[in-house]
């Protein structure tokens, strides 16, 4: 348009070139822009402040921020206005520091002053600063405004720190902002990543107006917790209400779907989106589909799905992809897939560690090496993990690899006691022991557990309690001496496993012989070097054994690492008690996690022996 006002021969104006400037930075065209801003010097235009401030907003969107910086020194005044769009400009291009530096140096601040900092460090992941920069804008007395509610609010979603996120709630009730839909939008999203489902849909229930980023924050909020059939409700209603869902609103429900394992809802969901509602599935779409059949066991599925899409693959879709193939421990597609995975992401450390990582849990110590010798030549380095919790209204980071003044790692000192105080709370909470826990929990399976003698293997929770034990003293010289006896932990007998011959044991209720009855059987199908898988019958009161095996064992002897399996669900799995850069050491004690919905957890003790044996 403006190039046919230019033929037509219309007049240049300040107001034609700031319309044109403010339409090339929501487009994001910096080429028009340079032009344009060509022609401001041209016709003489560089003294006007309007026009300058919206050629500094244009290059700050296009995160051009040498020409946007320029621009601010030569502009002969700098009102609050060009100091807020400087600001907003150098926390897209991630230069908080000097934001803060740019912003302390104001003689003058409005809420707009606040605001785009606010909202600049919690762009940046910087929402503990963010926190401090909004507490301190209240000592001040500055006004606050909508915006300044729902950037703060977004800070406390994302650092998931209920207690200021509702302490800011608190300050919207008093200046009544709780009726405006962004902050309202903003509320739902906050108790939401707090894991406050009950507020969220308390506040939903009592919005009077909603729209579609309302519904679609409680149909994601019900997914994030894994309420995926609540999520799927949520969504019909808000169809019954006449509200058009955009492509975040699908994004809701497939993450629900994949979360909760609902494949069918997954993919009526994909079609309806694709099919209904005409909406181009993006990136993200395709990944929460790829995790939704690899989380589901269809790992062919999922990888023939990626084929078929029309656009190329990110690291994110097939890092999902990947982690799947090892956890239900498909050696041949991981492989297929990290090597993929490297080729996206050459220079990406993440990529290095996952291969690394499971070329270390099946046994490749050849694969380990040659893919840390790859990252040392390409000078790729691991980046720090970081968590952040919040205590007494104090939001803390940790850093993998924190260090005590004396040089101990902090993980090592406080560890055992987190994981020790977590399993008495839960004690507490569910007025049950840790073996019938309905969340996944953790045994330590050792030799070096108190009170175990020499040949004893043990089962210990986070307190070091032995739980089960394994009496392996038998003498070879016995007639017995293929027989492992399963103890309580006080010595009383749960199980006795007889090892046969082709690979072949029976397990036995108590101290009983080979005599008594069978209760059940297991069957060794694949024996590698590498890797072992396991069938396993059990046999009813009646003395019938099942005709088709409900459990299986895979995994790789030599890690120590197996998962059980009953039909596609995961029962239980174990993993080595060490890091990579120990990859050499002794073996001698690794964890068993056991998933919610298994209830005989002396029969996954007795399989996890016999894995070993």
């Amino acid at each position: 348009m403006f190039h046919l006002l230019q033929r037509a021969g219309f007049r240049i104006t300040e107001l034609l070139l700031s319309a044109v400037v403010k339409g090339c930075g929501r487009l994001g065209n910096i080429e028009e822009g340079k032009q344009v801003h060509c022609m401001v010097f041209k016709h003489g235009f560089d003294k006007d402040m309007i026009l300058m401030t919206s050629l500094l907003d244009m290059y700050s969107k296009c995160t051009h921020i040498k020409d946007a910086r320029r621009v601010y020194d030569e502009m002969p005044e700098r009102d609050i206005v060009v100091n807020n769009s400087m600001i907003f400009g150098l926390c897209l291009s991630h230069l908080t520091l000097a934001a803060m530096t740019l912003f302390n140096n104001m003689f003058e601040r409005d809420v707009g002053s606040w605001n785009s900092l606010i909202s600049g460090l919690a762009q940046n992941s910087e929402g503990r600063t963010a926190l401090c920069l909004f507490k301190k804008m209240r000592v001040e007395g500055a006004e606050v405004d909508v915006m300044t509610m729902s950037s703060v609010l977004s800070v406390c979603a994302d650092l998931a720190a209920l207690v200021n996120g509702k302490q800011v709630h608190g300050l919207v009730i008093e200046y009544g902002f709780e009726l405006y839909l962004p902050v309202g939008n903003a509320i739902i999203d906050m108790y939401a990543k707090c894991g406050c489902m009950k507020d969220v849909c308390q506040f939903f229930k009592n919005m009077p107006i909603k729209n579609v980023v309302s519904w679609t924050s409680l149909i994601v909020g019900y997914g994030k917790n894994g309420l995926g059939l609540e999520a799927l409700e949520a969504f019909e209603e808000m169809e019954r209400k006449g509200v058009v869902p955009n492509k975040i609103t699908f994004l809701g429900t497939l993450y629900a779907c994949s979360h909760a394992g609902l494949v069918q809802e997954g993919w009526r969901n994909f079609n309806t989106m694709v099919h209904k509602y005409s909406i181009t599935p993006m990136m993200e779409h395709y990944t929460c589909m790829v995790d939704l059949l690899a989380r589901a066991g269809r790992l062919t599925d999922a990888y023939d799905f990626v084929e078929r899409m029309p656009i190329k693959p990110e690291a994110k879709l097939l890092t999902a992809l990947f982690s799947s193939c090892c956890s239900h421990m498909n050696v041949d597609l991981a492989k297929t897939v990290g090597q993929r995975l490297l080729e996206l992401e050459p220079k990406e450390a993440g990529a290095y560690m996952l291969l690394s990582n499971f070329y270390g849990i099946i046994g490749d110590l050849n694969g380990v090496a040659n893919v840390r010798k790859l990252m040392s030549k390409r000078g790729i380095r691991k980046t720090k993990a970081c968590t952040w919790i919040e205590i007494d209204r104090k939001v803390h980071s940790f850093e993998s690899g924190d260090r005590l003044k004396g040089g101990r790692l902090l993980q090592e000192i406080q560890a055992d006691f987190i994981i020790s105080i977590m399993d008495h709370a839960l004690v507490e909470i569910t007025g049950e022991s840790s073996a019938h826990s309905p969340i996944p929990f953790d045994l330590f399976v050792s030799k070096k557990h108190p009170g175990l003698t020499h040949g004893d293997l043990g089962f210990a929770d986070a307190s070091g309690n032995v739980i089960f034990k394994i009496n392996r003293r038998s003498s070879k010289s016995s007639p017995n001496h293929n027989r492992r006896l399963l103890l309580d932990s006080t010595g009383n007998p749960l199980l006795s496993i007889y090892r046969y011959h082709n690979g072949l044991w029976k397990g036995f209720k108590g101290n009983d012989d080979e005599k008594q009855q069978c209760i059940f059987r297991v069957q060794r199908t694949v024996n590698k070097l590498t890797r072992t898988e396991l069938e396993v019958f059990l046999v009813g009161e009646n003395g019938e054994e099942d005709s088709v095996s409900k459990l299986k064992v895979k995994g790789f002897p030599f890690q120590k690492s197996c998962t059980i399996y009953r039909d596609n669900a995961i029962v239980a799995q174990t993993s080595l008690m060490y890091k990579l850069r120990q990859l050499f050491a002794k073996r001698s004690k690794f964890r068993v996690t056991i998933f919610p919905g298994s209830d005989d957890h002396v029969l996954v003790a007795a399989l996890i022996v016999i894995f070993l044996d």
